[in-house]
């Protein structure tokens, strides 16, 4: 059978094709594949970009080589197959080693070891073109940030670029619709919240995730939140490094100041941010497992066991930590002995947990039943208290000295504005009524339906502070946590 040919073309942007575009190296790659007396049976047609160096270990010649042996794959130029010598020399290589054949428009047969010798020029010359476009933008933005103005790129989310009657980029300001949001995330940060509690916060309240990247399933993560508060671009300055290693500094209106910045980096960086260094096995509930009896938490053992043929299975467990808190030094540490002494598989426990995770999740009655009660009014009965011993001592000294009335007033008014404050303030705060969770339910089926990785779950978990109480007869519930909007 005859091997296929394909035909490779690579433009140079996701967005657009350069002047020397599809149709341009189609062409070439059909003249070349004429002369060659081969026949294109495929065309492969994919994007690259300058900085993607990563693309040419992903792309799909690899894939074909393997499956058609001794296929033929013609490129259009050298600049076509990867922007660096050994990114452009590794593909052909790579091909060859599979048993394919690379060929070149107007160099030919890459096998030929002439051939070959004029690739690799041709390849550095590219390189070289290459690193001369590169510069030359570098320059040009390095310039235009030493002049204050946005040099180039996306904006951080919450800002938009605004640009002159040309079109040309000047500053960036804060965005109407997603600035807000930024402002929002900071505050929450500043008042104690965490990530996972931010993140949880945003999906109800429908906010549009800024970059969705695959796990997320379109919505926010501790990930999203966690970028966000830890860039500085936020208090209205970036820092552009130019090709020469000199530093420029653009400003703008930021949305956050510096000191609020630096009180954020400091709550945040003063918690435990690893999440999976909690065990180093793959147990997906760890950290959020309770005992059903003492109500401590659960760890993660191991252990080994060895038949007579010497072979070792390896089991993986949770079990309460109390369970084994036994003599004095326990004792002296006034630690709890707890009757729990069942261990439970992980792989059941996994499994069957998460799968009531995902029904508590998505059925709003759960949800709604999983919201903290609301706050009651501040205590002020110790201070009241004292208020009414106050004003009693105050009329028993006015009665005893014969003091006007006038002077009794006026020594017990100011009492009296305090205690009827304080009694107000003690008030509880009218019932609010439940919200609608149908909305959180149907984002929740779609989204949790796609996690199928263990850090992916993992993330889930934290994200809604899930707790798993397991007792000796198996798990009793699952706990969740929802915030009112």
């Amino acid at each position: 059978m005859t091997p296929p040919t394909i035909g490779g073309i690579r433009v140079s942007t996701d967005m657009q094709a350069d002047r020397y575009g599809p149709d341009r190296q189609r062409e070439d790659i059909t003249r070349e594949a004429e002369r060659a007396g081969l026949v294109i049976t495929d065309w492969v047609e994919e994007s690259i970009t300058g900085t993607d160096h990563a693309r040419a270990a992903e792309n799909r010649y690899y894939q074909l080589a393997r499956q058609h042996q001794g296929v033929n794959v013609v490129f259009s130029h050298p600049n076509r197959v990867g922007r660096h010598v050994e990114v452009t020399v590794g593909i052909a290589r790579t091909i060859h080693q599979l048993g394919g054949t690379v060929w070149i428009a107007g160099t030919g047969n890459l096998r030929d070891r002439r051939n070959w010798k004029n690739f690799l020029r041709d390849a550095a010359e590219a390189e070289s073109d290459h690193a001369d476009i590169v510069d030359r933008l570098q320059r040009g933005k390095s310039s235009k940030a030493a002049r204050n103005l946005w040099p180039h790129g996306q904006p951080p989310y919450g800002y938009r670029i605004v640009r002159d009657d040309r079109g040309k980029s000047l500053t960036i300001e804060p965005h109407p619709e997603t600035g807000p949001v930024v402002r929002e995330i900071f505050d929450r940060a500043l008042a104690g919240q965490g990530s996972p509690t931010i993140a949880a916060y945003l999906i109800q309240a429908g906010v549009t995730v800024p970059r969705p990247h695959k796990s997320s399933q379109g919505l926010w993560t501790q990930r999203h939140v966690l970028y966000i508060l830890n860039n500085e671009a936020y208090t209205g300055r970036r820092v552009f490094t130019g090709p020469g290693g000199e530093t420029s500094t653009v400003t703008f209106e930021g949305l956050v100041t510096p000191a609020e910045f630096r009180q954020v980096r400091q709550l945040v960086s003063g918690r435990r941010t690893n999440r999976a260094a909690r065990t180093r096995f793959p147990a997906l509930w760890a950290g959020h497992l309770r005992c059903g009896l003492c109500g401590g938490s659960m760890s993660v053992f191991s252990n080994y066991n060895t038949n007579k043929a010497g072979e070792q299975t390896h089991y993986i467990n949770y079990r309460c930590r109390n369970t084994y808190n036994t003599g004095v030094s326990a004792l002296l540490a006034g630690a709890k002995n707890c009757n729990h002494r069942r261990v439970h598989n992980h792989t059941k426990v996994d499994e069957a947990g998460w799968q009531l995770f995902v029904q508590a999740m998505t059925d709003p009655a759960v949800l709604v039943a999983s919201l903290p009660a609301e706050a009651s009014g501040p205590d002020h009965s110790a201070r009241l208290a004292e208020l009414r011993t106050q004003m009693a001592e105050t009329v028993r000294r006015a009665v005893a000295h014969h003091l006007p009335d006038d002077v009794l007033t006026s020594a017990l008014e100011p009492l009296r504005d305090e205690m009827r404050r304080l009694e107000r303030d003690s008030l509880p705060p009218p019932a609010q009524p439940a919200p609608d969770m149908t909305g959180l339910a149907a984002q929740m089926t779609g989204h949790l339906a796609g996690l199928s990785g263990l850090e992916e779950r993992r993330e889930a978990l934290d994200t809604w502070a899930a707790r798993l109480v397991l007792g000796p007869e198996g798990i009793e519930r699952v706990e969740v946590t929802v915030y009112r909007r």
